[in-house]
């Protein structure tokens, strides 16, 4: 296979490389001075393997893999020779003058580097990704709801490197006093889901894409492009990508993609991530095939990022370990580029990593709107095609909605957990508390979020039904064997109290009023009630609110506009209790039940400071949401028509858990 240069041409671009004196400037931004214990670990390790392969060494699998890649453009006798000029630059300059960590270039070619060694670097190779300004971690929630605009900084400094790196954040695992336990648990969650996992069809189309500035020849106004892709899923061979050339572009030009030349990725995947290397090309000098047979060699990452993922790594870790390895996988190719190449025609490179969360939204048809600022800049429209990817019964989504997405649902965003019963959420101290119960350990489960990241922390307790209510502290009350039993959340949940009375037949709901907690349960020892009961446990006094001749279903209490509301589901309908007076609930009159509305689920209620809101599915199993309308001293309203909650059809197995966290309506559900 050709390349552009001679051997010993590159040689000597390989020497001038490592030391930092590159003839390109954009390669030697791109491969600046980072970290000592980590900067360009990967370029590093491969030339160490070369090193190794030049002694007649076993290389490991990192090595390997890197080694395969360079094989690629060159033969194995060249790689030796590679191996030998990277020994004696290492050895002849002075170690502060490389691009490669010191504990690669001191590390003699009798050892090699591992898969352990690459796992114990993940931490420090995170944190640097994250301070990198070309590296983009983009939320979850942003992507859910359908915010696609990339930051400006981040966009500029790709053109002053010539390459950058997105992926995304959601999940992160606790690192407290108990991270022991969590570490354990978390990865026994991680296996079974992955257990779980069954294959779906990936796709992606490039769309469109937006001229915003020209390449141009010569300093001109006009540019020629296309655009080429390597894309990998884990265990597969991975696909290239060339698109149509598009000539005469101008700035302010849009132009789509021809129908036969816009998918980049089309095959099955069975977990893991996906890792699309995507570049913008000038149209004066062909495309070698060797470009694309490198960058698809180097998917191979794609494989060891799947084992490096099933070490959960800790709070402290900023971004997704694939993220990282893709940087220093990008870095491996544009210091390839800069010793192989006589031109230079590429005018940008990006490393996406999606995972199958991201795949997950995307399939709600989220477009990606992907910036290529380079010699040129290139605003490319990325939709996904494929199938959505699937989940265990029992597993635990949330969509949110809130007036900055126009009042419109975001996409379902998955937690890849499983619950037993509809979550419940509360918000305290400005994070966003959601408890259910894990079918894997039988017990209740706390996570938290604090608007970037989740955190998991087991609650060891059962629980066939509960709810959960935010006072000095979130409190959790629940009920097993008939019997409620309580805990609070400080920095985790503890202070377990069994409450003996036994006449509890589901889960009780929780109010905070007026620094007292409030508890209405359904009672059946000798009657079927509601009772509502003060300071939210045994020992205040309680209130019988109706009696019926059949057992009730757990019910919902709330407090707003002015006023206490019950609500609960009596023979497959659904009734709304209010109190007469804002005085104490137990010394006013409450309402007569009336039917309101028809369910198989227990309903919801929720104040978010302005609106009563409530939730239930309703006969067609579809989550529904209403608002209580027309409400005044006078007047206790009635609630508006319900409106399926979610942008597009939601199975649920129970009512979504409601919650309001920075200004956003978010609904927790499981299915």
């Amino acid at each position: 296979m050709t390349v552009e240069t001679t051997s010993e041409e590159r040689i000597e671009r390989l020497k001038a490389l490592l030391v930092g004196q590159s003839t390109s400037r954009r390669a030697r931004a791109a491969l600046a001075s980072a970290p000592e214990d980590s900067k360009n670990l990967l370029l590093g390790v491969m030339l160490h393997g070369a090193n190794r392969l030049q002694e007649g060494r076993i290389l490991t699998r990192v090595e390997q893999a890197l080694v395969d890649a360079l094989e690629t453009v060159i033969d194995t006798e060249e790689v030796k020779e590679w191996g030998r000029a990277y020994r004696e630059t290492v050895e002849s300059v002075d170690q502060e003058q490389l691009i490669i960590p010191r504990l690669i270039a001191q590390r003699r070619a009798l050892f090699g580097y591992t898969i352990y060694d690459l796992k114990a670097a993940l931490p420090q190779l995170a944190r640097e990704a994250s301070e990198a300004p070309n590296v983009s971690v983009v939320s979850l929630e942003d992507l859910a709801a359908g915010r696609v605009e990339e930051d400006e900084a981040f966009v500029e400094a790709m053109r002053e490197t010539g390459f950058a790196v997105t992926g995304t954040r959601l999940t992160r695992y606790d690192s407290a006093s108990n991270s022991g336990a969590l570490a354990e648990s978390a990865t026994a969650g991680r296996s079974a889901a992955a257990a779980e996992v069954e294959p779906w069809r990936v796709r992606l189309d490039m769309k469109s894409f937006y001229v915003k500035r020209a390449v141009g020849d010569q300093g001109g106004g006009r540019d020629e492009i296309y655009f080429t892709a390597a894309s990998g899923v884990a265990g597969e061979r991975g696909e290239t990508f060339r698109s149509q050339e598009f000539g005469a572009l101008s700035k302010g030009d849009e132009r789509s993609f021809s129908s036969g030349k816009k998918t980049f990725l089309d095959q099955m995947c069975s977990g893991g991530s996906v890792v699309s290397s995507i570049q913008v090309w000038e149209a004066d000098q062909s495309n070698a095939e060797w470009y694309d047979k490198l960058q698809l060699a180097l998917q191979t990452a794609v494989e060891m990022i799947d084992v490096i993922e099933r070490n959960p790594m800790s709070t402290f870790m900023p971004v997704p370990d694939p993220v990282a390895f893709g940087w220093e996988i990008a870095k491996v190719f544009i210091g390839l580029m800069d010793v192989l190449r006589n031109h230079d025609d590429l005018s940008c490179s990006r490393t996406f990593v999606l995972t199958r969360d991201d795949m997950t939204v995307l399939s709600s048809k989220r477009e990606l709107e992907w910036n290529f600022n380079g010699d040129g800049h290139h605003k490319l429209t990325v939709r996904y095609e494929g199938e959505r990817p699937t989940y265990p019964t029992g597993s635990l989504h949330y969509v949110f909605r809130s007036e900055e997405t126009g009042g419109e649902w975001s996409a379902p965003v998955p937690l890849n957990r499983k619950t037993q019963l509809a979550p419940r959420a509360v918000v305290h101290d400005d994070n966003l508390h959601v408890v259910y119960a894990s079918p894997d350990w039988g017990k209740l489960v706390g996570s938290w979020y604090d608007g970037t990241a989740w955190s998991t922390t087991p609650l060891p307790m059962g629980s066939p039904g509960f709810d959960l209510i935010a006072h000095e502290v979130p409190v959790c009350y629940w009920q097993v064997n008939r019997a409620l039993n309580y805990c609070h959340w400080d920095n985790g949940w503890q202070g377990y109290t069994a409450i003996v009375r036994e006449d509890t037949a589901v889960a009780p709901s929780l109010v905070v009023r007026r620094d007292k907690i409030w508890m209405v349960r359904a009672a059946f020892q000798g009657r079927n009630a509601l009772v509502l009961t003060e300071d939210g446990d045994h020992s205040g006094r309680e209130k019988e609110l109706v009696r019926a001749d059949h057992a009730f279903g757990a019910p919902s209490m709330a407090y707003g506009l002015g006023r206490f509301w019950v609500t609960y589901r009596l023979d497959g309908k659904l009734h709304t209790l209010h109190a007469s007076t804002d005085n104490s609930p137990i010394s006013a009159s409450w309402s007569s039940p009336s039917p309101d509305g028809d369910s198989d689920h227990d309903p919801v209620l929720h104040f978010d400071g302005t609106d009563l809101w409530r939730a239930h599915v309703d006969k067609d199993g579809t989550p529904c949401l209403s608002r209580r309308t027309n409400v005044s001293d006078t007047s206790p309203g009635s609630w508006s028509d319900p409106t399926p909650i979610g942008g597009e059809p939601l199975t649920v197995l129970g009512t979504p858990g409601l919650a309001t966290y920075k200004g956003r309506l978010y609904a927790f559900y499981h299915s």
